[in-house]
Formats: C-alpha cells, sequence, structure tokens
C-alpha cells in the first residue's frame, strides 16, 4: 500500500468524522509500514457477505430458534448429537447453517485483505473464529489459516471416546451432497443422518460448539503450529529491525466481546510485542480497545 493507496482509502470513506477520518489514515500508516499482516476475524466479517451475526443489530441465524424461543448458545451445542436427544432437529440447524455459508459468496473485502498481505515481504495470516470457510474460497492459502472454532467444511464423531481414539484421522472433509439430499420436515431432518467413518455412530460438523467437550481439535492444533511459525519468523524481522515502525499489522474486522477469542488473540499479541505491533480494530458498535502506542479503533464495517 503506497501513499496514493492510504489517500485513496480514506478518501473512499465518506460518512465519517473528522476525528475518524484521521484514524482511518492513520490506520492506512500503519498496514503500510507493516512487512507482515495477520487479518483476525470474528461474525461481523460475514455481514457484507450477507450473514447474519449472533448478537446485536445483525442478527440472524435460523428462524425456529425465536420461534420456539431457544437461545443460539443452547442449540449450538453438542448435546443436539447425543442418544436420546432430538438429533433430527439439531442437525435441521447445522443444515441451514452450511447451506446459508456455502451459498454466499465472499464479499470484496476477503480480497482486498489477501492481497495485502501477498504484497508484504513477511506475508499474512488469516485467524479466524468464523466456521463459514469463506477465506479459503477467496483464495487465501489454505495453510496460512486458522480457524480457531474449526468449521462446517470438515466432519467428525459426536462420540468422545471415538475422538480420543481416531485423533486427526478422526475428521474427514464434508460431503455437499450430505446436505443437499437431507430432507427436512417440521424442522427436522426425515433423512438417515450422517455416520462416523470409524464407529458408525452420529457424525456432526467439526465446529467448537458452547460446552463442548467433544470437540476434535487436531485440525486446529495443526494450523496452530504453523501460525507459531509464522509468527517465528515475524519475531526474527522484530529483533533484527534497527527502526520503531510496526512491523506486523493485525487488522481485526467483526469481532465481539461477547465471545472474545478473535479480540483476546489480536491484544494479547500487541501488548506481548509493544510498538513492534499496530492493531486496527474495525467494529461498528465495539471499536474500544486497550490504551497502547499503535492501537486504530474504528466503528466500521468490513466494507
Amino acid at each position: 500500500m503506497n501513499k496514493d493507496d492510504t489517500k485513496e482509502s480514506v478518501k473512499e470513506v465518506a460518512e465519517i468524522t473528522e476525528s475518524q477520518r484521521k484514524d482511518v489514515e492513520r490506520a492506512a500508516e500503519y498496514i503500510r509500514q507493516a512487512k507482515a499482516v495477520i487479518v483476525a476475524t470474528g461474525a461481523g466479517m460475514g455481514v457484507s457477505s450477507g450473514l447474519g451475526t449472533f448478537r446485536g443489530p445483525t442478527a440472524g441465524v435460523w428462524s425456529p430458534l425465536k420461534e420456539l424461543g431457544i437461545d443460539f448458545t443452547a442449540m449450538s451445542n453438542p448435546t443436539w448429537f447425543n442418544e436420546g436427544s432430538d438429533t433430527p432437529f439439531g442437525y435441521a440447524f447445522w443444515h441451514f447453517r452450511y447451506t446459508a455459508y456455502t451459498s454466499n459468496e465472499p464479499h470484496e473485502g476477503y480480497t482486498i485483505l489477501r492481497e495485502i498481505c501477498e504484497k508484504k515481504p513477511l506475508g499474512g495470516f488469516s485467524f479466524t473464529s468464523n466456521i463459514d470457510g469463506h477465506w479459503e474460497r477467496c483464495g487465501f492459502p489454505e495453510d496460512k489459516i486458522l480457524e480457531v472454532h474449526g468449521t462446517l467444511h470438515h466432519m467428525q464423531c459426536s462420540d468422545r471416546d471415538c475422538v480420543e481414539e481416531s485423533g486427526e484421522e478422526g475428521i474427514w472433509p464434508t460431503d455437499p451432497e450430505m446436505y443437499k439430499n437431507m430432507v427436512i420436515e417440521n424442522n427436522r431432518v426425515v433423512s438417515e443422518l450422517p455416520k462416523c467413518k470409524t464407529c458408525g455412530k452420529v457424525a456432526r460438523p467439526n465446529v467448537l460448539m458452547f460446552w463442548d467437550g467433544a470437540w476434535n481439535g487436531t485440525r486446529e492444533e495443526v494450523q496452530e503450529v504453523r501460525l507459531s511459525d509464522f509468527m517465528s519468523r515475524v519475531k526474527r524481522e522484530m529483533k533484527s529491525s534497527l527502526d520503531e515502525d510496526g512491523t506486523l499489522a493485525i487488522i481485526e474486522i467483526g469481532a465481539g466481546t461477547a465471545v472474545p477469542t478473535v479480540r483476546m488473540f489480536g491484544e494479547n499479541l500487541a501488548k506481548k510485542h509493544g510498538a513492534k505491533v499496530s492493531l486496527i480494530r474495525l467494529n461498528p458498535i465495539e471499536a474500544q480497545g486497550p490504551a497502547m502506542k499503535r492501537f486504530v479503533g474504528l466503528p466500521l464495517d468490513a466494507l
């Protein structure tokens, strides 16, 4: 990002205050200076793609939840896959989510951020709590993505014992035809439910749900190692760099405080490395952040 790009990006943000305009200029300059970028995204990143968040003014997940008085956290719960539970109802919920995420295309912000990362000497990495797989779909390298809450594009067993025994081999790619062929009546799947390839019990999405003791996190652990390798290269550059410019820019988008995984990741990294890290937070309702030298909070959406 050169100075002309910086001016143009500020010019495109029309409906902001003068103070916010200065913050946009500062954020653009931090990104320009950086030699590496981590894009940290929460549910708000998908709003511009037509996806709803789980709380707040853009909430919109599955209409039967409101009709039945069921909270999202109670629905996004592994107990729906337990023996004796209403698993067909639970699977109708995940069918809706998979269909919504795969039928909506990643918005152009994904591509813009991917291209910014590609131009950096040390490259970029995506840290996301989103389970929609949109980063990979936009062309972001698979080995530069950490899906901290898993993804709908992989499956696992619902049985904890099977998960512990099978490890990484107990995760397999989701077959799109599985959801496509599901028959749903009265908010329940009436066709055959997916089965684990190892033990034959009910399979479930490889997604970290609320109060989830049966999540198979081995795929995410591999991604964590890759992020650690990326950060090792960034840290070496931090040590060898003589100037005070931020070596790493963390661009955080759409990450709220209700489930603060993404916010805490960026803040902890920035606090640990001080002036060598810039933290830029885009959030229309929760743009506040820590008191640190290179923090910019912008009350803006992803686009």
